[in-house]
């Protein structure tokens, strides 16, 4: 889990970095949160400059996120959600992002786990975004985007917590 929140310029191609804005004030609760700033670049591949949308493509783009996790050592699962907010401390954003989040689950006793991602896309804004693009287009970059952060992620050490 540790990899997914801490390291996500290492496997995600677009993510520029992640700066941490506010976290949960107590760590002995079973559910963890944190607010963070994070920086992305949009993929060329998708955006044909919308001045109606207001994303160029290769644009440095700041999200403000609300990401919330649990470890259930005694099951060997994690989950990971996360989504747009407001905070005052977030300074200028302009990327919104959908809730979207990862489920682990250890599969047996070498280690070995089962990575689970989903997410909510809002695809009248994708249509906006991907000028010229077909939702079957839009659909397929998006999947690339999300294949290549397993096969990174796959290349990684990483556990659990």
């Amino acid at each position: 889990l540790s990899t997914l929140r801490t390291r996500r310029p290492q496997w995600d191609q677009l993510c520029q970095g992640i700066d941490l804005i506010e976290e949960a004030p107590e760590k002995s609760s079973q559910i963890q949160w944190d607010v963070v700033r994070h920086t992305a670049i949009t993929p060329a591949v998708a955006v044909k400059t919308s001045k109606e949308v207001g994303v160029e493509a290769d644009a440095v783009v700041p999200f403000c996120l609300l990401r919330t996790w649990q470890i259930d050592k005694k099951a060997g699962t994690a989950i990971l959600a996360s989504q747009s907010v407001r905070h005052g401390e977030a300074g200028k954003v302009s990327g919104q992002v959908r809730p979207s989040g990862w489920f682990i689950d250890k599969m047996d006793d070498d280690d070995n786990i089962q990575l689970t991602y989903i997410a909510e896309h809002d695809l009248v804004l994708l249509r906006d975004i991907c000028l010229g693009m077909s939702d079957e287009m839009i659909a397929e970059m998006i999947a690339g985007i999300v294949v290549n952060w397993f096969s990174r992620l796959s290349a990684m050490e990483h556990d659990i917590e």
